[in-house]
């Protein structure tokens, strides 16, 4: 994403009007200087690429662990995934890359993301071109043979269904893929250097109900899909009154080299990925929601240590820079905090 400049000038004008103000400045403002330290390291890369090194640093340690499992492609497969999510391939639906029919066992590999924690975790970003949603259930399906990757055969689909305590609310469903891009290369099988866009009308969603083992309804989406990979049901969120954008900005040793920050939104299943600007020093939105409860948070690694930065606010106000103070801790926290979103 490219930032206007118009909202550069705005972070430039502000941070001149702070300065203006000749205010003590507090510790956590001022450069610390480490001996034989990588936090005296204050530079920022123009290269913001998601899956630049630090990223896949924070990614190898946050990676969630996918459900996988070993079936038999002569037949239809049905697989019971966690939270009450099914995945159905139709037989003989998979191809290898030189385009023949597979038959025999196939492994799968998917990841589940249910929660905003798990979107921070795989660093996902509930964002398409300049549209903010809600994540009503996102999933990246592989499936393997003798680990060499298989496709859908023309014209197969698949199916995954899976659970929405909030269906009966909802009025403006829609089914996204990820585009992926081509570098870097994927890690753990997993590539996260994508982007969201809307899906084409051969991808098709419908209402799902069903009964549990204890007899309790089930309400939900089915999903029919001939692509594999990034899939992700969505419901847009009204943006009629989108604040212009507004920046986070951290102690000097935190940069976009070894930082990410994130906008959670409490009452949607929403994680936004502020993007970092190199002119300003900052990490920015340059539109968001208006009237939503937000928590700013921030991850970083800075050699073998991590930081956790986080502010509760009832919500953004418009082109307003937010400061965030991250504190020394363990990966254990962030996962648990995370979890807990």
């Amino acid at each position: 994403m490219n930032i206007n400049k118009t909202y550069s000038l705005f972070i430039i004008t502000l941070l001149i009007g702070i300065t203006a103000c000749k205010k003590e400045l507090s510790n956590s403002d001022r450069f610390e200087v480490y001996q034989n330290n990588p936090l005296n390291d204050t530079s920022w890369t123009e290269n913001n690429l998601v899956g630049s090194n630090f990223k896949d640093l924070i990614f190898e340690s946050t990676y969630i662990e996918p459900f996988t499992d070993t079936f038999n492609i002569d037949s239809t497969y049905t697989s019971p995934l966690p939270d009450n999510t099914e995945l159905i391939f139709s037989k003989s639906s998979f191809r290898n890359a030189a385009g023949s029919v597979v038959n025999g066992k196939i492994n799968i590999v998917v990841h589940s993301l249910n929660k905003k924690g798990d979107l921070v975790k795989l660093i996902q970003s509930t964002t398409y071109k300049k549209n903010i949603f809600e994540s009503v259930g996102a999933f990246y399906i592989k499936a393997f043979k003798d680990n060499n990757e298989l496709f859908l055969i023309p014209d197969s689909t698949f199916k995954i269904r899976f659970n929405d305590t909030k269906r009966d609310k909802r009025t403006n469903i829609k089914v996204c893929t990820g585009i992926e891009n081509p570098i870097p290369q994927p890690t753990k099988n997993h590539h996260f250097n994508f982007s969201w866009v809307e899906s084409d009308d051969e991808i098709k969603i419908k209402k799902w109900d069903k009964q549990n083992a204890t007899g309790n309804a089930i309400k939900g989406y089915e999903v029919t899909s001939n692509k594999l990979n990034w899939i992700s049901a969505i419901e847009p969120i009204d943006n009629s009154s989108e604040l212009e954008g507004f920046a986070v900005m951290l102690p000097p040793n935190f940069t976009n080299k070894n930082t990410i920050v994130y906008a959670v939104l409490e009452d949607n299943n929403t994680a936004v990925q502020l993007i970092p600007s190199f002119n300003s020093k900052a990490f920015i939105s340059d539109h968001f929601p208006s009237n939503k409860k937000v928590t700013l948070l921030s991850i970083t690694k800075i050699g073998k240590d991590f930081y956790f930065g986080k502010r509760y606010l009832n919500e953004i106000d418009d082109k307003k820079i937010y400061k965030l103070n991250p504190e020394k801790t363990t990966l254990k926290y962030i996962s648990d905090f995370l979890d807990g979103l």
